[in-house]
């Protein structure tokens, strides 16, 4: 009767076991999932972000040109200003006389 309530137990521990076997691949299969989700939703930021970074260097680039653009039409204003001021001199000059 001994051996027979040893291999009961024995069972159950088996059956115990099998169990905790079945719960730890459910929780690796979910580890795995929740895994090849973060990796995936990480490759996606990293192409979120690539895109990004090649927008903002275009806007970049175009500011430059536009800081450019207007760097130079402001020295040629300034010419044109004192252009105007030398003529604007000379007929002063030219009523005085």
């Amino acid at each position: 009767m001994h051996t027979s309530h040893s291999l009961h137990f024995l069972g159950f521990s088996l059956l115990a076991a099998k169990s905790e076997i079945y719960d730890l691949d459910a929780q690796l299969v979910t580890s795995k999932s929740e895994a090849a989700s973060a990796k995936e939703a990480a490759y996606e930021l990293e192409l979120m972000l690539k895109n990004e970074q090649q927008e903002l260097a275009a806007v970049s680039a175009a500011m430059a040109e536009v800081k450019n653009q207007l760097e130079k039409e402001n020295i040629k204003n300034v010419e044109l200003g004192s252009e105007l001021l030398t003529l604007v001199n000379q007929k002063d000059e030219l009523k005085k006389r």
